[in-house]
Parts: structure tokens; sequence; C-alpha cells
């Protein structure tokens, strides 16, 4: 690495370290991207797409003692900076965060309800990128929102446009379930339990059953052995049991703060280099 790209991470470094995890800190990552040959912005965008996993991390770790809105702030920071480095997984997967602790608090909080065209373009920008389990997730949301909001209106009468918006949602969602029936059974298991973690709670095995029949059904047309396929279900179910024990026990890593289930989404959707 040379001393220049060096000293541009140091600075952001510098920054993260402080916790400044505002504006400026944005601003002073943007002026290090810029004016870079293009070896020197690939080697640049590698060095701080680790920088800021490894900072998410750490973060994430403490939120829970945080406000609402502090968490929120927070998660929105490191979604823009991912977005500036280019890590699409980490940025996908804390917007993920967001919308979903922005759903479990809007009851409480005046002007965190999440939309569905909010849903919809987090289950468009995962479909795009090959995240297609999670991207069936944000359609589904989309889909009970739209509906949501529109059975809450007295008035309302379903229109040729509402029609056409629910065919719509729906026909995007069977694209992302057909795509996912060519993943392997281990991307979705685990997949499946980054779901898990993000959930709100208490969760059951059939919430997931979708994911587990595509795990099934690849064993059946012998696209995974039996016994293996039989493991990755065992694995998920699981993890359900796992996500309820925490759950009766107190522990409630979504509503208190997204701190275990970015963890885990970062880990799992980032390479291990």
């Amino acid at each position: 690495m040379s001393d220049s790209i060096s000293e541009s991470v140091a600075l952001v470094r510098s920054q993260l370290e402080k916790r400044r995890l505002d504006g400026r800190t944005i601003q002073i990552l943007e002026s290090v991207l810029v004016s870079r040959d293009v070896q020197s912005l690939l080697e640049t965008r590698s060095a701080l797409r680790q920088l800021f996993r490894s900072e998410a991390l750490s973060v994430m770790g403490g939120i829970s003692s945080m406000t609402v809105d502090r968490k929120l702030s927070t998660v929105q920071f490191f979604v823009w900076a991912f977005a500036l480095v280019g890590d699409v997984e980490s940025c996908l997967a804390l917007k993920y965060e967001a919308l979903v602790l922005r759903e479990s608090k809007h009851l409480k909080i005046h002007g965190l309800e999440v939309s569905f065209e909010e849903w919809l373009t987090f289950a468009k920008d995962s479909l795009d990128n090959g995240f297609y389990p999670i991207a069936i997730q944000g359609f589904e949301r989309a889909l009970h929102c739209f509906q949501t909001e529109k059975i809450e209106d007295p008035e309302f009468v379903m229109s040729s446009e509402d029609a056409h918006i629910i065919k719509y949602m729906k026909n995007l969602k069977d694209v992302a379930t057909s795509v996912t029936a060519s993943c392997s059974a281990d991307q979705i298991a685990e997949l499946c339990k980054l779901m898990l973690w993000s959930s709100q709670f208490p969760v059951d095995v059939s919430d997931l059953r979708l994911n587990r029949l595509m795990i099934q059904e690849q064993a059946y047309q012998n696209k995974e052995p039996k016994k293996k396929a039989t493991s990755l279900v065992a694995g998920i179910d699981e993890e359900v049991a796992n996500c309820n024990r925490y759950q009766h026990s107190g522990w409630q890593p979504l509503n208190d703060g997204p701190q275990m289930s970015a963890q885990r989404q970062i880990a799992v959707l980032s390479p291990a280099a």
C-alpha cells in the first residue's frame, strides 16, 4: 500500500476511533476517494472496506444502550460509508437493519413508519445484487405494507393501478424465488439464519418454509445429498429454537438494537478476505 493510500485510510480511521459518525466524516471519506487513478482508487476502497467492516462490528456491539434516533443515525452513517467504498453486501445488510428497526418502533415513535416504496426499493436492490432470499423477504414486506396502508383507509376501493402494483411486486418476488432455487443449499441455509436474527420475535420454522422447502427440493432433485440437506434444515430449526430461547430470557437483539443481526449479516455477506 502506498504512503498516500495509508495516509488516507489513517485519516478516516482517526475519525472512526473518535466515534465521529457524522456528515463531516462522510465528507472526508468522499475527499479521499476522488482524484485518484483507477488502481489507486481500487486499493483505497479495498482498504477502507476492511476498515469499515471492522469498525461497524465494534460499534454495533455497543449500540443497545443508544436511543432509537441514535441507533438509526449510526446505522445510516455506515450505510452511506459502505455505499461509498463499494461494499454492497454490508450496505444492504444495514439498510435492512434500519427498516426493521423502524418497523418495530413506529407505533411508539411518530415518523418511523416504513412505506411500501422503501421496502420495494430495498427488495429490488437486493434482487439486482444477487441476494435473492433477502429480496423475497423485502417483497413480502412491501406487499404487506401496501395492503395494510390501503386496508386502514376506510374509503379504500381497489383500483386498477393498485392491482397493477400488487401484481408487479408479486412478479418480482416470483423472480427472486425462482432464482433462489438455483442457489446452493449452504447459501440458502446461511441466509435463513441471517434473516432469523434480523426478524421480530417470536419466530417459527413455518416463517422460513419457503427456504426450507428449497433445500429439500434440491435434495429431491439430487442437486444436494439428502443427508446434507437434512442436516442444513435441522440447523435452521435449531437456530429458530435459539432465537426463541433468547427472546424468552428477555434478550431482544432487534427490538433493543441491531447489534447482533448486523454483525451476523456483515459476517455472512462479506468475503473472508
